[in-house]
This record gives structure tokens, sequence and C-alpha cells, in this order.
């Protein structure tokens, strides 16, 4: 018998991306668990601390793939990649900087109907950085926003993420989400996620 949660995810997913997003879910979480917690809230992670936790969680994504099976990213036009990774660079390169730049780059990136959400987030003490994994860009037509009634403009993606958060430029965690994002004149735009 399905649990609650199997039964939400499938209406909301469908059976085939609730089943990739759980498989993913899962690895994630034996390699994190793997991994450990090496960083202690007054230490600063090594090099090859970062390292081996971006192997991991690397290595973890590409086993959530179906062997042998097509990566859901080859669909992707390279056009609309390019625009996905233009944003995350973007972001990135604010990564370790000011609070307000970032939050203003945000905003600037956010899908049009949706720039007051962004706007609206209260304001954060952190800055991100993102490291998507690219091979499981997946188009995702029809998807909505929660509480959304009417289809966002644009072709539309997501991404599993690695958010490693900054506090003052300095490494503080790290987190999972997954980045929305719709492709609108050529140029990718942010679905608004808030810092907290």
């Amino acid at each position: 018998m399905p649990s609650w949660t199997s039964v939400a995810a499938d209406r909301l997913c469908g059976r085939e991306e609730t089943t990739r997003t759980l498989t993913l879910a899962l690895t994630l979480l034996l390699a994190l668990t793997l991994i450990g917690c090496s960083d202690s809230e007054n230490s600063a992670p090594t090099s090859s601390t970062a390292t081996a936790s971006e192997v991991a969680v690397t290595s973890a994504l590409t086993a959530a793939a179906s062997p042998g099976a097509a990566s859901p990213a080859a669909d992707v036009p390279a056009a609309d990649r390019r625009a996905v990774d233009d944003v995350i660079s973007q972001i990135n390169a604010t990564s370790r900087g000011d609070v307000a730049a970032q939050r203003a780059l945000l905003v600037s990136l956010a899908h049009p109907d949706f720039a007051g959400q962004q706007r609206a987030c209260a304001p954060s003490t952190i800055t991100i950085g993102l490291d998507p994994a690219n091979d499981h860009l997946l188009a995702t037509p029809g998807w909505r926003p929660l509480g959304v009634q009417v289809d966002p403009s644009g072709i539309l993606y997501r991404v599993p993420a690695l958010i490693t958060v900054y506090v003052d430029g300095r490494r503080t965690g790290t987190d999972m989400t997954m980045l929305r994002f719709a492709i609108l004149g050529g140029a990718a735009r942010l679905f608004p996620f808030c810092l907290n």
C-alpha cells in the first residue's frame, strides 16, 4: 500500500518524475551520510574536504540516473543549457560578496511574472553559491509554482543543485534544492526563492 507521501508526490509530479526524484534524493542522502559532518561551527572546511564532498555529491547524482539510459539533459537545446549556465555563473560570481548585490541580482534574474515575489523576500544575511547537477536538467512543461493557477510563460526547466551558504564570505553550510527556470526570449529566468 503506498504511503501518503508517495501518493501526494505522484499527483504533483507524475509517477516517472517521482521515482527519479526519490531515487536522486535517497542517493544524495546516502552520499551525504557517508561524507559525514567534517566541518564544525568554528572551522572553515579544507579544500580537500570540499573536494571530497563535491565528488561524493556528483557521484550520487550520476548514480541516480538509470543505468544505460540517456541523461534527461540530452534533450535540452544547447542554447537553453547555456542560458541556465549563465544565470548560475552570475549567481556564483556574487556568492562570497555583498548580500545586497546578490539580492539585487536575484531580483534582476527573476521571472518577470514573479519578480515582485522575489523583491518581497525578507532581507538576508547570507549569500549562496550553486553547484547544479547539469546532467539532470529536465524540461518540466505544465509545472506551476505552488498556489499559481495559470501556467508560467516560457519553456520550463528544473535542475537539482547543491547550495553552499556563505556568511561574510565564509562557507557556513550546504543544502540541496531544486532550481526552477524559464527560458524567455533566449534568456533564463529564475523562479523566486528567498535566502534566509
